[in-house]
This record gives structure tokens, C-alpha cells and sequence, in this order.
């Protein structure tokens, strides 16, 4: 499955070991990529004004996004049981075709947001030659530590309830036959989706990777504690090209974990920022120029 983004001739829908992926059109001569793990729900759609201003910024860089969820994108009922660890498998396969695939001198910028970071954090270490030839990594609003407080109690209730998943499956499938009008319409009473981003929202959406947005919740609660052995060797050894950005206001990082994580990592690099998490949602821009403003990109 491969497809042209509308409005953006330079990007294309594609799937590589199973993994669904946007990825632009160079990514055989750039001297270096940018490697983007995404986070819950994945919705790749909304990442690609951020990926325009990317373009934009380093027009000779290619860009590959990857959804944390891992099956292709028609697949409408197959299974939504994929643990954490699961897709951190299927990274890794998507990380040995890249590294066969490309170039041997391609360097690489890695930008992950939310649990992105935690699957990040667990690749670079089974894969050194990625990391050794990673040149920046920048973490948007980690999703790393003590997850099970900042999930809503009703949320954690309906995911133990193996009749959520078909039905939210399901529910999913029909919001994808609704007149965009109408869908609109619900979209802006259940969530904070801008209108405009309402038909990209439509098209991206998979019955599966909503249902396992729900099924990794309870992985989130039981996984995501304190940082395992791996995240804490990865951040210690990658700290010096590493950039964290903390939300001041963002329920995944209250103080006390954003105090710990600067006690802990020293020598990595913590901005902190008013901006939303879901900052795909309308703040594209706004976290663009954050990021600018402060010197992060190289």
C-alpha cells in the first residue's frame, strides 16, 4: 500500500515490514533522514504539517514518520492485542530495513513524541549502528514514567472489558462512512480536533489502531512504572545529543517527575514549554517555533 499525500507531493502513505509509514520522496539521497516515532493514537495524518515545516527548515533531509502501532493501515478487524513490546519488535524490523536500505553515510535526526520516547528508548540500544550514527535526538513530551496516574480511572475500567475493542472497532468504521459534515460535527463535540484537520482525521482513521489505543492502556499502567533498566542506560548514554521537552501543564509529567528526570540526567538538555501535549492538534506551528526559538535543532 503506497500513496500520494494530497497537497503534499513530496510525502507518501507507505507500509515497510508492516509498519505503516510516511515517508518522503529522497530518502535514498539525503545525507541525513529524520526518523520520527509517533505516539497514542497515531494518527499520522496530523503530523504532517509539523513535517512540512521540517521540510521547510532542512529541504535536503528526508523524513520518515512511523506509527506506533503496527499493522497496515487497510487492515479494518485484525487482532488489537499488540503489547508495548510487540511493537518495539516490529520497530526493530523497521529499523534493519532502514539501515539496509539507506545509504551507510546517512545520518540520522530522531524526534519522538510521547510514548514514542518509550519505544525509542528501547530500539537504540538493540540497535547500536542506529545509534552511532543518530547525530540529535529530541524528545516532545515523553510518555515514560508512572502512566497508570495519569490515565483516566474510566478509561483503565473499559479497558478491561474485551467487548470494548470490537465495538470500538466497529464504531470507528462507521465514523469513516459519515459525510465529512456530519463527522466534523462529532468530532468537535468529543474532542479538541480543529475542523480543518477534521477530513485528514477521517482518512487516517483504522478501526484496529483505535481499538489498540485502548488495549495499550492497561500495557501503559503496568509497563510505564519507574524507568526500566534500558531507559535509563539509553538516556545516560545518548545524553549529550539530547533534548527533552517537558510540558509545564501536562498530566504524563507533573513536577515531581519532571524534577526527578533533571536529577537523574544531568548532563541531557530539559526545555520546559506552556504548549499542549497533543500539540498536533492546531499548535503545529506554535511547537515548530518553540523548538527554533530555543536553539534546538542543529
Amino acid at each position: 500500500m503506497e500513496f500520494k499525500l494530497e497537497n503534499h507531493p513530496f510525502l507518501h502513505y507507505t507500509n515497510i515490514c508492516g509498519q505503516t509509514c510516511i515517508q518522503s520522496d529522497n530518502y535514498l539521497s539525503a545525507p541525513r533522514c529524520i526518523l520520527f516515532f509517533t505516539g497514542n493514537p497515531s494518527l499520522l495524518a496530523f503530523y504532517i504539517d509539523f513535517c512540512e515545516m521540517l521540510h521547510e527548515q532542512y529541504p535536503d533531509d528526508s523524513i520518515l514518520v512511523v506509527s506506533l502501532h503496527c499493522t497496515p493501515m487497510n487492515n479494518v478487524f485484525p487482532s488489537w492485542k499488540t503489547s508495548l513490546y510487540e511493537v518495539i519488535k516490529v520497530k526493530l524490523n523497521l529499523i534493519d530495513w532502514v539501515l539496509r536500505e539507506l545509504p551507510q553515510t546517512t545520518h540520522f535526526l530522531l524526534l519522538t513524541h510521547s510514548l514514542g520516547a518509550f519505544v525509542a528508548l528501547h530500539v537504540l540500544p538493540q540497535r547500536p549502528e542506529l545509534e552511532h550514527r543518530v547525530d540529535q535526538i529530541i524528545h516532545l513530551f515523553p510518555a515514560i514514567r508512572d502512566l497508570k496516574h495519569s490515565i483516566d480511572l474510566i478509561v483503565r475500567l473499559l479497558a478491561r472489558l474485551t467487548l470494548i475493542y470490537p465495538l470500538i472497532s466497529m464504531t470507528t468504521y462507521l465514523l469513516k462512512l459519515l459525510p465529512l459534515f456530519i463527522f466534523t460535527l462529532f468530532i468537535q463535540l468529543v474532542s479538541t480536533t480543529p475542523p480543518q484537520q477534521a477530513k485528514m482525521m477521517q482518512q487516517d482513521l483504522n478501526p484496529h489502531h483505535i481499538a489498540q489505543v485502548a488495549y495499550f492502556t492497561l500495557d501503559e499502567e503496568e509497563v510505564i512504572t519507574d524507568h526500566d533498566k534500558q531507559t535509563q542506560e539509553c538516556l545516560l548514554k545518548t545524553s549529550n545529543k539530547t533534548t527533552v521537552v517537558f510540558g509545564q501543564f501536562d498530566k504524563y509529567t507533573p513536577l515531581w517527575i519532571r524534577n526527578e528526570f533533571k536529577e537523574r540526567y544531568p548532563d541531557v538538555r530539559v526545555i520546559e514549554t506552556t504548549i499542549k501535549h497533543a500539540f498536533v492538534l492546531g499548535k503545529s506551528k506554535e511547537m515548530f517555533d518553540f523548538l527554533k526559538q530555543n536553539n534546538v535543532f542543529l
